[in-house]
Formats: structure tokens, sequence, C-alpha cells
């Protein structure tokens, strides 16, 4: 991702962030949370003491699988909320 692309999302989208992540960076991030939840669009959950991939790479850590779970919940209720008919 490249911060110039947070202007061209047009549609809500959801993130679930994990605490380290090399590729969405907290300087990009800052940017797509400041431009997407000023416009409506975004929606940014943060899970502390995950990193890239927790949801479908998640480790044997009972926190992490905790914080899994909780974006597959995450997920689920903004699919249903923006894409249930």
């Amino acid at each position: 991702l490249i911060a110039e692309e947070a202007k061209q999302i047009q549609r809500p989208i959801l993130f679930l962030c994990a605490e380290s992540d090399s590729i969405f960076t907290n300087d990009i991030k800052e940017v797509f949370e400041r431009e997407l939840t000023s416009n409506g669009l975004g929606q940014f959950i943060d899970f502390p003491g995950t990193t890239h991939g927790f949801v479908v790479r998640p480790s044997d850590d009972q926190h992490v699988l905790q914080q899994r779970d909780q974006a597959v919940q995450q997920a689920i209720q903004f699919f249903q909320k923006y894409f249930s008919s």
C-alpha cells in the first residue's frame, strides 16, 4: 500500500491492524486512518501483541489466538452490516 491509495477508496473498508506490521506501517496507517475516518469509510481496529498475518497465520500463543478470534468476529460483523441483503 502507498499513501496515495487512501483517496481512491470509495466504499466502506475494515482494517484489522496488527501491532507490528512491516507492510502496513504506522506511517501508512496514519494516512489511511486520517483520510478514511474523515470521510466515514474506514474502520480501524488495533490488535495489541500481534504481527502482520495474525488472522491467517496465527502463532500458538493464546493471546494471539484470542486476538485472531476477535478479529474474525469483527470481520463477520462488518460484512453483515455492509454486504448482507
